[in-house]
């Protein structure tokens, strides 16, 4: 077996400030960070997405950015201001072996608006395999984004199916900005849907099998563990029953409920500001009681506490009705569904639910259960199946090989410090095709999932919370300001230690608020990878390489200056021995023939040696080519065409 094809994909947040975070913890005296990462990291390929670059960035200052560093390739798709979003926004790149790519392409959604922004770059390896990366829109609050985000993804189902047509293998990757699975998501980030429980329960049917709980994982066979299976089994039942029998209490409640101003208090420097926080009756008396955090708006304060539900029109703010018909308006969540975390607030406040001590893994139990929904609205998920299909039966890479794995996502809340709690989502995938994945052997499977210093199994939510964590090394900051709190030097390269695998690389919090993913393809890359390859058998997209000009022409720059060493120059910038030393004739170097003077005779000035030149051999020279005007300036030079 060889080594495969080794591909990482990466939301960066910015790549300026993470190529300096990786120049800054990775260089050492004879090598730059950037490239010491990358040959630690050993991927095949590198695909980036929110780079936040234009392509004048990439080309005023590509060594900066780090765009040709040994033995890769790099390829960008950027966001130069053309479409609806503020230039230098989004934007994904990509870092290849170099001798790979045969065809690059930021154009390939075929509509401008959805090329515009820099949210898709495809490229094509030798052997006949496209990778797709894409940086997918967010929903937003407005319909205009959500429609744009369908025709986005729908655009992107007909670019996988146009290259399965052309009988080529396709992987698509990136920031889909999406969860596939209620798992992908921190138990308090899921949709519970409290109406169809109190059906259930109303009905009688409530019981443990209608609930669906999970069963005891195959990797935990302690008697133990078995007994506390069935002992949370039990309180999740009685728990979804007091749900149940209390959801008219709750939406009463949400009913009359009150957003009211705020104050908070910086406790660094007793900074206030001024917020909003909504307020719940509780029960028949007087009182009232605080749900959720405190918000800039009213708006947000109520957001994600309410049991009506939440759709968004398919007409949006022009009028125009969406391409998708009526019948795809986007439901973000169904009458009766509410987060997890606010049920539990309002649970509490409600139904005094406190004394029945249903604690968090009770509440995450429950939310594994039946009655979860997807937080992604149904439109977007029906694309999603759309995009694994036109791909030729792609399949979710990480959940391929790691369908036990417990709580491993790939990005937090930076601003909340979700990360050091381990309260995340994923959104960063990589799709493939299901034979083309390689498994690892029984041994090695869940060995590949870094657990920090744990003695956790890898599968477990803990072993999770420290593979995110560096086993607690990466801890909160103090919202006072400073930064984050460093680690050991050893810490900022633990995501390297494993070598090429299927997973999550948990790259530094300092990096991005997302970390890596992986996958190893069987693909052998040395029996199709060609450095020497015709260049006519390539297609490089206009646009995928602003940075190559700017690097020819520094190379050209460097090159026309010093094509003759020094001691050419000064050979033939002295006097000819051999010239009669009565003429005064000037002997031009080839330097002096392209443009830059050659020193003057000994014993004359400049001006003196060329007006001697002029008067006592013109007759004798043949007459030069007419220069034209600032042909041997620098400005003319970087001019010329490349």
């Amino acid at each position: 077996m060889g080594r495969g094809l080794n591909i990482v994909s990466w939301n960066v947040a910015s790549w300026k400030t993470t190529v300096q975070q990786l120049d800054s913890r990775h260089a050492s005296a004879s090598e730059r960070g950037l490239d010491a990462w990358l040959r630690s990291l050993g991927a095949d390929v590198l695909c980036l997405q929110e780079v936040k670059l234009m392509s004048k960035d990439l080309y005023q200052d590509p060594k900066g950015l780090g765009t040709a560093p040994g033995g890769y390739e790099t390829f960008w798709a950027c966001n130069d201001g053309k479409g609806a979003q503020t230039r230098g926004l989004n934007g994904v790149g990509a870092y290849v072996r170099a001798g790979l790519v045969v065809r690059s392409s930021c154009v390939a959604l075929g509509e401008s608006d959805l090329n515009d922004e820099g949210r898709c770059l495809l490229l094509e390896l030798r052997g006949g395999l496209v990778i797709v990366s894409v940086y997918v829109p967010n929903d937003g609050s407005s319909s205009s984004r959500v429609r744009y985000k369908l025709r986005f993804l729908d655009a992107l189902v007909a670019l996988l199916a146009r290259e399965r047509a052309a009988g080529k293998t396709v992987v698509l990757l990136g920031d889909l900005n999406l969860k596939t699975r209620p798992a992908d998501n921190y138990w308090s980030h899921r949709r519970l849907d409290l109406a169809a429980i109190a059906s259930a329960h109303h009905a009688g049917t409530l019981d443990q099998a209608s609930l669906g709980l999970p069963a005891q994982p195959s990797w935990q066979t302690d008697e133990r563990v078995a007994e506390e299976y069935a002992q949370l089994n039990t309180r999740a039942l009685s728990l979804a029953r007091a749900l149940g029998e209390g959801l008219e209490a709750m939406q009463s409640a949400l009913a009359k409920a009150e957003v009211r101003p705020h104050k908070t208090k910086n406790p660094a420097n007793g900074e206030c500001f001024d917020k909003f926080k909504l307020f719940v009756p509780v029960g028949c008396s007087d009182k009232w009681r605080a749900v959720g955090s405190a918000e800039e708006t009213e708006a947000e304060a109520r957001s994600g506490y309410n049991l009506t539900g939440c759709t968004i029109s398919a007409t949006g703010e022009d009028g125009m009705l969406a391409a998708y018909g009526h019948d795809e308006l986007i439901e973000f969540s169904a009458p009766g569904e509410m987060y997890v975390g606010s049920v539990c607030e309002v649970a509490a406040a409600v139904l005094d639910l406190e004394n029945e001590n249903y604690g968090g893994a009770v509440w995450a139990h429950l939310a594994a259960s039946v009655f979860v929904r997807k937080s992604t609205p149904r439109a977007i998920s029906k694309r999603y199946e759309k995009l694994l299909v036109a791909g030729g039966g792609l399949v979710d890479s990480f959940a391929h090989v790691h369908p036990e794995a417990q709580e491993r996502f790939t990005c937090w809340n930076q601003y909340t410090q979700q990360r050091f709690s381990n309260c995340g989502s994923r959104l960063d995938y990589i799709l493939a095709p299901a034979e083309l994945i390689r498994q690892p052997p029984p041994a090695e499977e869940q060995c590949a999932l870094d657990s920090g210093d744990s003695v956790h199994h890898p599968y477990s939510a803990a072993a999770a919370l420290a593979g995110s964590t560096a086993s607690g090394r990466w801890r909160c900051v103090d919202f006072g300001g400073g930064g984050f709190v460093d680690g050991r030097v050893e810490d900022y390269s633990m995501h390297l230690r494993r070598g090429p695998h299927t997973g999550i690389l948990y790259t530094p919090p300092q990096y991005s608020d997302h970390v890596a993913v992986s996958v190893v393809l069987e693909y052998e890359i040395d029996d199709v990878i060609d450095p020497l390859a015709e260049a006519t058998t390539r297609s490089i997209g206009a646009g995928t390489q602003p940075h190559a000009q700017k690097l020819k022409e520094q190379s050209s720059f460097k090159s026309y200056f010093t094509k003759m060493s020094a001691a050419e120059l000064t050979a033939e910038a002295a006097p000819s021995a051999s010239a009669p030393a009565a003429t005064g004739a000037v002997v031009q170097s080839k330097t002096a023939q392209a443009g830059v003077r050659g020193a003057a005779p000994a014993g004359k000035s400049g001006k003196q040696a060329a007006g001697t030149a002029k008067d006592e051999s013109a007759s004798k020279r043949p007459k030069a080519t007419p220069r034209p005007p600032g042909q041997g300036s620098l400005h003319a030079f970087l001019r010329k065409p490349g």
